[in-house]
C-alpha cells in the first residue's frame, strides 16, 4: 500500500493497531516513544490504538487511553494460548499434553491462569523437561526464567538489567525483602516502605546495591513485583513465601532456629513457608520442628501409656473447644481450640505429608453413609443432658466427657486416623534422623557407630 492510501484510510478509521511489548523499549527510548504514540492517537481519533505492556506509572498521563487488566486464563484458554507461541513443536506438544492434565492444572491454577506465568512455565519446562512435583524446585526453575530466560523465544533478545549483580547475590537481595515483608504481613505497600525494606536488605545482606535500579529489576526485568499507581505488589504472593522459606533455609543454624520460633508466633497459620521449607531442608525441619511437636503432643495425650480411648478423648479435647451439630442439614462443625496449637500441628502435617507416604490408607469418603451417622449421633446425643441447643444448632463441650465419648463413637475411625498419622511420622522422622546420623558418622566422618 503506498503511503497516501495509508493516510487515507488512517483518516477514514479502518484501523485498529496494536502495538505490543511497550515495556520492552529501551528506557532511553520510552519518551519519545510515548510521544509518537499520543501523537499518532490524537491525530487519527477514529480507529482503536491498542498498547499492551506490564504496568508502568507512565500511563498515568495518557489521558486518552483506557487501562484495562487481563482475567484469569481457563485451563481451555491457557492450552490455546501456549498453541498461539511460536516455540519448539515437540516442546509445546509435550507441555499441552501436561496441562490436559486436571490434577496438574488445579496444583498449578494460580500460575496457569497468568499469561506471563504460564509463559515462564513453558520455558521452564523447555529447561528441565518436567513440572515438578516438589514445590520449591518449580519455584525456583520459575524464577531462573524470569532472571535469564524469559524472553528465550524471542529470537535471542535479552532483556535488560538495571542491577549488574551476580543471581546468587538478587536472590539473598530479594529473599531478604520477602522475609521482611512476610513477618509483617505485607504483599503490597507503598513506595516509602519498598524503599525502607530494600534499604534493610542491603544492610542485612551486605551487598551494596543502588535501590532505585533495584526496583526497577523486580517491576521489569524479573517481574517479582507490579506496580499499580502508588502501591507494589508481589505478582505472585507465592513468590514472597518461596524467597521467604529459601531466606530460612540459607540461614544459619542459630538463626534458622530463631526465626522457626519466630513464625509460629508471628504467622502460625501460614503452611506454605513451612511447607517449602521442609521439602527444602527436611532433615532440619524434621529434627527441630516436627519432631519436638510431635513429642509433645505424644507426652500430652499419654499415647500407649494409657487406653487408646482415653489417649483419644484428650487428642480431641485439645484439638477443638466445641462442637456444633446442625440438625437441619445434617453437618457437624469443629470449632477449634485456640488455647492448643495441635491443630495447627495436625493442618500442617496434612499439608506437607500424604497417607501414602506413611503407608496409611483412608477410605473414601461416603457422604450418605456420613449423614446417617450424624442422625444417629444426633439420637444419641438428645439423650444426654450435657448438650445445648440453639437456632436449630447442638452443641458439645469438648470437656463433657459422655457427650464427647458418643461423638468418638461415630468418628472415632476419623480422629483415630490422624492421630495415628501423627504419632507415625514421629516414628518415621525418627528412624530416619537416626539412619541419617549413623551414615554421617560412619560414611563421611568415617566412625565406628555403637549398634
Amino acid at each position: 500500500m503506498e503511503k497516501e492510501y495509508f493516510i487515507r484510510a488512517l483518516e477514514n478509521g479502518n484501523f485498529i493497531l496494536f502495538l505490543d511489548g511497550f515495556d520492552e523499549i529501551n528506557p532511553s527510548k520510552k519518551e519519545a516513544i510515548t510521544k509518537e504514540i499520543t501523537e499518532i492517537a490524537d491525530k487519527y481519533q477514529k480507529n482503536y490504538f491498542i498498547v499492551s505492556s506490564r504496568p508502568d506509572d507512565s500511563f498515568i498521563a495518557w489521558n486518552k487511553f483506557s487501562e484495562i487488566k487481563m482475567l484469569p486464563l481457563t485451563k481451555d484458554q491457557a492450552i490455546e494460548l501456549i498453541t498461539r507461541i511460536k516455540y519448539d513443536k515437540q516442546i509445546q506438544a509435550r507441555f499441552i499434553s501436561a496441562l490436559k492434565e486436571q490434577r496438574m492444572f488445579e496444583k498449578h491454577a494460580s500460575f496457569l491462569s497468568n499469561p506471563l506465568l504460564l509463559t515462564i512455565m513453558l520455558i521452564s519446562y523447555s529447561q528441565y523437561a518436567e513440572i515438578p512435583s516438589k514445590m520449591h524446585i518449580f519455584y525456583s526453575q520459575a524464577f531462573d526464567a524470569l532472571f535469564s530466560k524469559h524472553d528465550a523465544t524471542k529470537g535471542g533478545y535479552k532483556r535488560k538489567m538495571y542491577t549488574v549483580l551476580p543471581v546468587d547475590d538478587f536472590i539473598k537481595i530479594i529473599s531478604c525483602f520477602s522475609i521482611l515483608t512476610w513477618f509483617d504481613h505485607l504483599v503490597t505497600f507503598d513506595s516509602n516502605k519498598l524503599l525502607e525494606y530494600l534499604k534493610s536488605s542491603r544492610d542485612i545482606t551486605s551487598i551494596d546495591f543502588p535501590i532505585e535500579d533495584f526496583v526497577k529489576d523486580l517491576l521489569k526485568s524479573v517481574c517479582i513485583l507490579t506496580q499499580d499507581g502508588v502501591l507494589y505488589t508481589f505478582t505472585h504472593k507465592t513468590f514472597q513465601e518461596y524467597f521467604t522459606a529459601r531466606y530460612i533455609a540459607d540461614a544459619t543454624e542459630d538463626v534458622k532456629k530463631e526465626l522457626l520460633n519466630k513464625i509460629e508466633i508471628v504467622n502460625k497459620n501460614d503452611l506454605m513457608v513451612l511447607s517449602l521449607l521442609n521439602e527444602m531442608d527436611s532433615e532440619f525441619m524434621g529434627r527441630e520442628f516436627f519432631i519436638p511437636r510431635l513429642e509433645h503432643v505424644k507426652q500430652l495425650i499419654k499415647y500407649q501409656s494409657i487406653s487408646d480411648k482415653e489417649s483419644l478423648r484428650i487428642f480431641v479435647q485439645n484439638l477443638f473447644s466445641e462442637v456444633e451439630i446442625n440438625l437441619e442439614e445434617l453437618s457437624v462443625v469443629y470449632l477449634v481450640n485456640r488455647e492448643s496449637n495441635i491443630f495447627d500441628l495436625m493442618r500442617l502435617v496434612s499439608y506437607c505429608f500424604k497417607n501414602d507416604e506413611l503407608g496409611i490408607k483412608m477410605p473414601p469418603y461416603d457422604r450418605e453413609k456420613a449423614k446417617d451417622q450424624v442422625k444417629n449421633l444426633i439420637g444419641e446425643l438428645k439423650k444426654s443432658n450435657e448438650i445445648t441447643y440453639k437456632d436449630k444448632i447442638l452443641t458439645i463441650n469438648a470437656k463433657q466427657v459422655l457427650s464427647l465419648d458418643i461423638l468418638l463413637k461415630y468418628e472415632e475411625h476419623n480422629f483415630n486416623s490422624i492421630l495415628k498419622k501423627m504419632m507415625k511420622l514421629l516414628e518415621v522422622l525418627k528412624i530416619k534422623q537416626q539412619k541419617q546420623s549413623n551414615s554421617i558418622k560412619t560414611i563421611l566422618l568415617k566412625k565406628t557407630t555403637n549398634r
